[in-house]
C-alpha cells in the first residue's frame, strides 16, 4: 500500500530544513551506482554457478531468513575490484506492479571464499503496490524504516527505481526523499512526524 499525501513527498520536504552537517559530507553516489547495477543484473540470466554464490547461497540457507511470502527469491551477484563479491537476494513479488518494503538480503564472499554474516535488508515483508492506472499515483509516498542505518542501503535505492511515486527512507531522527532511483539531502524529523508518517508504535 502507498500512503497519499495532499502535496506528495515535495511537501515533507519543504516543511522540514536539511540538516546543515549533511552538506557533502554523506555521499550516496556508491549506493545510487550498486543499485543501478542490481536492476541491471535483475534483467540478465541469474547469475553463473562460482564459488562465492555457493558460498553466499550457504551462509543464507544457514541463516534460516526466509523470502517474503507470496514471493520468489532473485539471487545478483555484483564484483567488486577488491574481490569481494556481493551477494544479494532480494524477495520479488509475483506481480510487477508491487515490491517487498523488506525482507532482503546481502552477504559478501571474499576473494579466499569465506562469507560474511548475512545482512538483512528491512524486516518487514509489507508489500508496497500500486496501480498504473491510478491518476494520482505522483502524490503518493512509501515510506521504508530503516531503524539503526544512518543512510538508504543500494537496495532502498533499487526499490526506489521501481516505484512510480516518492519513496521516503526513514532513519531517526532523519528521512531521505528517494525519488526514481536517486536520493537527495537528508531531513530532519521529530519522533512526532516520524509516527505520523510511517505509523510506527
Amino acid at each position: 500500500m502507498k500512503t497519499i499525501l495532499p502535496l506528495g513527498f515535495a511537501l515533507l520536504c519543504a516543511a522540514m530544513p536539511a540538516a546543515a552537517e549533511d552538506a557533502g559530507e554523506i555521499s550516496l553516489t556508491g549506493a545510487e551506482a550498486t543499485a543501478r547495477a542490481i536492476g541491471f543484473a535483475l534483467d540478465e540470466a541469474p547469475p553463473q554457478a562460482s564459488s562465492a554464490l555457493a558460498a553466499a547461497q550457504a551462509a543464507i540457507a544457514a541463516s534460516g531468513h526466509a523470502v517474503c511470502e507470496g514471493g520468489t527469491g532473485r539471487l545478483v551477484a555484483l564484483d567488486a575490484p577488491d574481490g569481494v563479491t556481493q551477494v544479494y537476494r532480494l524477495s520479488m513479488p509475483a506481480d510487477d506492479t508491487a515490491v517487498f518494503a523488506g525482507g532482503h538480503l546481502r552477504v559478501r564472499v571474499a576473494a579466499d571464499g569465506s562469507a560474511s554474516e548475512v545482512e538483512r535488508i528491512g524486516a518487514s515483508c509489507q508489500l508496497i503496490d500500486w496501480d498504473p492506472a491510478d491518476p494520482d499515483i505522483d502524490l503518493g509516498v512509501a515510506y521504508l524504516q530503516r531503524p539503526g542505518a544512518d543512510r538508504p542501503d543500494p537496495v532502498d535505492l533499487w526499490l526506489s527505481s521501481r516505484i512510480p511515486f516518492a519513496v521516503g527512507v526513514v532513519t531517526p531522527p532523519f528521512v531521505w526523499p528517494l525519488i526514481g532511483g536517486m536520493a537527495t539531502s537528508r531531513v530532519e524529523a521529530d519522533p512526532d512526524m516520524i509516527e505520523a508518517m510511517t505509523g510506527a508504535e
